[in-house]
């Protein structure tokens, strides 16, 4: 085990995951090759204008070609689209407004109308945005009624992993990394360590979210909103409400407990 200090943080990493991320600083961009695009746009990216149904956009995702499996993912600044109060108090500052999201992960997929928007301020996916199908020349528009959300899930609530024994406080980032080809979000809450792994699956039309839990206390547990449980698909655990409960992993030779398990996300408009 390596002791890992950052600030007031004693982070308690397994060797292999500090020896990955340093080899993937000393790479620096090296790994922004095909079939993956990495790149930092925070600084030439404004904060996006709100629309007429006070929803912000994040950089559209455009179809121009089939979906190939590529990713591309960069890191923006935008303009806060969370509605919900619990949600949004990490991003509370001294005015009315929340503050923006800034260098937020936006993952696309070649060929793909998605924006996967995932936040290191609050280490969890904030949302899924479809980019809106041109609208129909010959059709009227009803002015009563609204335009559909171009968001497919919004974050709500606390924290997803605050259920789990071990977790207080409030989730703090430790860093990124790519692991086959996909990306992997490292942060810590309380005592937990997760390693989150996103990533698009266009033959199945899915969202996939791979997450390796360490140092828990007893099972995994995860809280969802209402809207999210009826597009989730898993093989593991088992749903009570809204929480996913997950069982304990085994002890491995370093005296770890990993628990690991995966969530399929359907991206259909009627989910």
């Amino acid at each position: 085990m390596e002791d890992l200090r950052m600030g007031h943080l004693n982070l308690h990493f397994p060797t292999a995951i500090i020896t990955a991320l340093f080899g993937l600083f000393s790479l620096g961009f090296c790994i922004a090759q095909d079939p993956l695009v990495i790149s930092d746009e925070s600084k030439e990216d404004p904060a996006p204008e709100k629309s007429e149904t006070s929803e912000a956009a994040p950089p559209a995702a455009e179809t121009v070609a089939p979906a190939s499996g590529k990713l591309e993912i960069t890191r923006r600044t935008i303009q806060n689209f969370l509605t919900d109060p619990i949600a949004l108090i990490p991003y509370s500052g001294d005015g009315p407004e929340p503050s923006p999201l800034v260098s937020t992960f936006v993952i696309k997929g070649e060929g793909l109308p998605y924006s996967i928007i995932w936040d290191p301020a609050a280490c969890r996916l904030l949302g899924i945005y479809k980019t809106p199908a041109e609208p129909d020349p010959a059709a009227e528009p009803d002015p009563d009624s609204p335009p559909p959300s171009p968001y497919l899930i919004l974050a709500e609530g606390a924290a997803p992993f605050a259920s789990t024994m071990g977790t207080t406080g409030s989730p703090e980032y430790f860093g990124f990394r790519i692991v086959e080809g996909k990306p992997e979000f490292l942060f810590q809450h309380g005592r937990v360590l997760v390693e989150e792994r996103i990533w698009l699956d266009p033959t199945a039309n899915q969202l996939m979210q791979r997450f390796t839990v360490i140092n828990q206390s007893g099972d995994v547990a995860m809280k969802f909103p209402e809207s999210w449980k009826k597009r989730i698909s898993t093989e593991d655990g088992e749903w009570k409400d809204t929480v996913l409960s997950i069982p304990e992993g085994k002890e491995n030779e370093g005296g770890e407990v990993k628990t690991t398990f995966t969530l399929a996300y359907s991206l259909e408009d009627n989910s």
